[in-house]
């Protein structure tokens, strides 16, 4: 459990000590563990500790810390606090346990997670770029009898560094086939990498370069060369696309997924030498995501569980996955609007974390204290099962999904259908379009507009709610907005 700023200023620990025969039972709202303290007078709390962290973390990653215990008494372990240094202003983050039993003799090992988290005002350590210090390190647990706190003081500085551009040609292995028009003599090399020199030859050349290469999450193909023209894509053996262009060619690999060989076949005139540049771009984007739950975690599996889920499809195409930054329970008593459950979010995302509201804003843009988008989720039954909002220029960075619909006759949403309303909804958000049965191929974003073409669709198993996967034309909509990440 991450906690923010406001959650630290106060910890409380609420427990109740029944003692019996040398025995002490702790309760709490997890399981009960039986706690057997040393006998006598000499119970000596303490704890050595000992920690790890890197000196750099990629942004969008959490900051992993690896402690190492070794109580002196059997203890339990509470919680463990960092406290990181920015440009002056300190940040406190805090990892929970459910009371995790240190035995006397025994060391632990212990690998957390932090970043990612809303702290009051300001963005916390892999919601921006930049340069950090680890000041020191708060461990919190219960030894004899008594709360204690071990502090271990750090200063180690670490960066949090942007994601960079990956040219996935630059690592391809190519088979290089010449033939000869006049000729038909047929030449054959090979090389690794994104740049081809090409020899001039007195007569027509036709040349083939072919690789075998994941393009999982490659939205383009570009060529750049001098002088060149005629050059033809062709993937899996079928032709894809061609361009006459003689200083540029771009086609589009967003569709494409996994492994694929490729071909680019060129035709160079005789007397002719150039050089060829390949990309073949991708970046791996990690969305980072503020969640209003309306009680969905108490009805649905929690907001993580379906998010990893789209995150792996999304993964797949465009290389972005989704963070949960600050997730805020809420208990909303409007009706059934879903633009009144979205203007009520918005207010509670400033009130609750003590910002200004949440602002519309394209999803590329962590104009939102370093956020990008907000996930609206209520368990309620509203009026669709979820809404998108934007303007003529394209759609906001607001996702919001229901429990069920009274669009669709008060049908509830079944549970596992909520990764298919998330990837539906935040598809919208990336410009994907609504489909409809009566006209477009099943898809997750093809959903019925009358009762017989929901029944058809169900009998059919193309119902929306139970697929995941795009068609072609949105994949390639969502490819436009994907690559303003980019610039």
């Amino acid at each position: 459990m991450k906690l923010s700023k406001a959650h630290l200023t106060a910890i409380s620990i609420i427990s109740v000590l029944i003692i019996a025969g040398g025995s002490y039972l702790l309760l709490s709202n997890s399981a009960s563990q039986t706690f057997v303290p040393t006998e006598g007078l000499y119970c000596e709390s303490g704890l050595d500790i000992a920690s790890s962290l890197p000196n750099e973390m990629q942004f969008g990653d959490g900051l992993m810390l690896t402690l190492q215990l070794d109580p002196k008494e059997d203890s339990f372990l509470l919680q463990v606090i960092i406290t990181v240094d920015s440009g002056g202003e300190e940040y406190r983050e805090g990892i929970s346990f459910d009371f995790i039993l240190l035995e006397k003799g025994d060391s632990i090992s212990l690998q957390l997670n932090y970043g990612s988290s809303l702290a009051g005002n300001k963005t916390f350590l892999a919601l921006q770029p930049g340069n950090y210090s680890v000041n020191n390190i708060e461990v919190q647990y219960i030894s004899c009898l008594s709360s204690e706190t071990e502090t271990v003081t750090l200063d180690q500085p670490f960066e949090v560094l942007q994601n960079g551009i990956e040219n996935r040609a630059a690592s391809a292995a190519w088979d290089v086939r010449t033939i000869d028009i006049n000729t038909s003599a047929v030449s054959e090399s090979s090389f690794t990498g994104s740049q081809f020199s090409i020899d001039s030859s007195p007569h027509l050349q036709r040349i083939e370069l072919n690789t075998s290469l994941s393009l999982s999450g490659v939205l383009l193909l570009r060529v750049e060369n001098v002088g060149l023209s005629n050059l033809s894509l062709f993937i899996d053996g079928s032709f894809n696309a061609s361009s006459t262009n003689s200083t540029e060619f771009i086609f589009p690999l967003v569709t494409y997924a996994n492994v694929h060989n490729l071909s680019l076949v060129l035709y160079v005139e005789g007397d002719t030498s150039a050089t060829i540049n390949m990309q073949m771009l991708t970046k791996r984007i990690k969305v980072m995501t503020a969640v209003i739950d309306d009680q969905w975690s108490s009805t649905f599996s929690p907001p993580q569980y379906y998010l990893d889920q789209v995150s792996e499809r999304f993964t797949t195409y465009f290389n972005i996955s989704f963070v949960i930054s600050v997730s805020i329970p809420v208990v909303y008593e409007g009706g059934s609007d879903l633009f009144d459950l979205i203007d009520y979010s918005k207010d509670q995302f400033g009130k609750v974390l003590g910002l200004t509201p949440w602002g519309n804003d394209r999803v590329y843009n962590p104009s939102n204290f370093g956020l990008n988008m907000l996930l609206i989720l209520t368990n309620k039954t509203m009026d669709h099962y979820g809404i998108v909002i934007g303007d003529k220029e394209g759609p906001y960075n607001i996702a919001v999904n229901a429990g069920g619909s009274v669009f669709a006759g008060g049908q509830r949403l079944s549970s596992s259908w909520g990764d298919n309303l998330f990837q539906h909804e935040i598809s919208h958000v990336f410009g994907a379009l609504d489909r409809y049965s009566s006209s477009d191929a099943p898809s997750v974003m093809t959903k019925a507009s009358s009762a017989s073409e929901v029944l058809s669709d169900i009998l059919n198993n193309r119902l929306w709610l139970t697929l995941t996967h795009w068609l072609p034309e949105d994949l390639l909509l969502m490819m436009e907005v994907v690559l303003n990440f980019y610039s």
